[in-house]
């Protein structure tokens, strides 16, 4: 008798427990999926987050290279604040192994970039054989490189306006293909957008209204 009462109180929990078990484990798993969802790529343009920002307002991908150029260059120009204040109050180095010295960042390298390309032409893409441009180029590798192999940590916002001002020189240095030109462009443009976002320089009706304002310029 005892033996039938233990049986039947043994099946009873184990009813109770499944269950609840099963529950739990279920809402892990939406946890840890909410938490690995994020983590992105190696590649310093996969981490990209594109605002919310209807079809209609990215017909920048619709224009040609010089269009694309002047835009990602008027946006690059208003994130620019951005990486200003990181940088004039944070150490901006890297180090790519403890044998190695540690490597300094020039802080004026995203506005000389600008002001480089600026000086090149805003009508047309910029030649290959431009020595300024060539040199901010060379000096954005390293820490490029840096955020690829994880030595290099600047906050999002930050991150962003320095790759936004990478792939447009990075565009106009090695043009190769016009679709590589307008993937690096379209990128930049992409990059700003979400800085723009990230860090609250503007709202989203701001936004669509400055890119309407670049847009009906055409």
């Amino acid at each position: 008798m005892y033996v039938g009462i233990i049986i039947i109180t043994v099946i009873i929990l184990l009813i109770l427990y499944f269950p609840t078990e099963k529950q739990l484990t279920k809402d892990e798993s939406q946890q840890n999926l909410a938490i690995i969802a994020p983590i992105a790529g190696p590649d310093v343009n996969s981490e990209i987050k594109v605002i919310a920002i209807e079809e209609d307002y990215q017909w920048w991908h619709n224009l040609d290279n010089n269009r694309q150029l002047q835009l990602a260059l008027m946006l690059a120009e208003k994130v620019l604040p951005v990486w200003e204040t990181y940088a004039s109050t944070n150490e901006l180095t890297y180090q790519e192994s403890i044998a190695k010295p540690v490597i300094k960042i020039e802080p004026y390298l995203l506005q000389a970039a600008i002001e480089s390309i600026n000086m090149g032409s805003r009508q047309d893409l910029p030649g290959a054989e431009n020595r300024a441009i060539k040199k901010c180029y060379a000096a954005f590798i390293g820490p490029v490189v840096a955020l690829q192999d994880g030595t290099w940590f600047p906050p999002y916002p930050a991150k962003k306006a320095f790759l936004a001002v990478y792939n447009i020189v990075k565009c106009v240095v090695e043009p190769n293909e016009s679709t590589d030109a307008s993937h690096c462009l379209v990128t930049s443009i992409t990059l700003s957008l979400d800085c723009m976002d990230m860090n609250k320089l503007y709202s989203k009706e701001e936004i669509r209204q400055l890119l309407n304002e670049y847009r009906s310029l055409r």
